[in-house]
């Protein structure tokens, strides 16, 4: 019974594990900044839908980066390098794609508002009124139709009303003596272009033909209906030609 009990005592009651108490400590200190990093990633996609939204990718690469440079000082007391990288990954592929997307899409609309203006302007200097009319909001027919007050319009005979009192508009008479005189083909757009995303809206400088004149430049503004993401088409919301500079 004596040597049973000295051979147990010889026997190591100390468990041993693969594990040491380090690599115990890392695996349970994971980096919270790695980890948001990773979440903020995936919702750069967010950028897509709107805008406004590419704030998300730029500061998710703000957080991955932060969190990558305490990974590093720690010396190996956190992990989450991996996460940090792919969530640094996701931002930059999101935000390019949404930045591109963007780009192309306000191009795409430029085209779109300088069609429309172009095409309004040669309507006018040819004195096609009901053509004209039809690309033009009701804002702007209004202010044809009543411009001391700007009320609505006139329900009976609006088209004619309106149209009688475009043809005596400064901008039509000066369109309409342009293209008599062969001139209205040599309008040149100048800049600037301004769009708003969320509703898309370009204003238009146009510059007429005749250098000697003093006051040449025009404003033409023009709005999509529709809104920014629904099919709609671009109209003429306003026009000035009194004391247009350029911005």
């Amino acid at each position: 019974m004596a040597k049973v009990d000295q051979a147990m005592a010889n026997i190591s009651i100390t468990p041993e594990s693969s594990y040491n108490a380090d690599e115990l400590g890392q695996y349970q200190s994971l980096s919270t900044a790695a980890v948001m990093a990773l979440v903020l990633g995936l919702l750069s996609a967010a950028a897509f839908f709107s805008p406004l939204l590419l704030v998300v990718p730029f500061f998710t690469i703000a957080v991955a980066l932060w969190a990558l440079a305490r990974i590093r000082s720690s010396e190996g007391g956190l992990q989450g390098a991996r996460l940090a990288y792919c969530g640094l990954a996701l931002a930059i592929v999101f935000g390019v794609a949404s930045v591109t997307r963007v780009q192309v899409r306000v191009e795409i609309l430029r085209r779109q508002a300088t069609e429309v203006a172009e095409r309004w302007l040669s309507m006018l200097g040819q004195g096609q009124v009901e053509e004209a009319l039809g690309l033009m909001t009701s804002k702007a027919k209004s202010k044809i139709s009543d411009p001391g007050e700007g009320s609505s319009l006139v329900p009976i005979f609006e088209a004619e009303l309106s149209g009688a009192q475009l043809l005596q508009d400064p901008l039509a008479v000066a369109l309409i003596e342009m293209h008599q005189s062969d001139k209205g083909a040599t309008l040149q757009s100048e800049k600037k272009l301004v769009f708003d995303l969320p509703k898309p809206r370009a204003v238009f400088y146009y510059k007429m033909p005749n250098a000697e004149a003093q006051d040449s430049l025009f404003l033409l503004s023009l709005v999509k209906t529709g809104g920014g993401h629904l099919p709609g088409v671009w109209l003429i919301d306003a026009w000035d030609t009194e004391g247009v500079v350029l911005p």
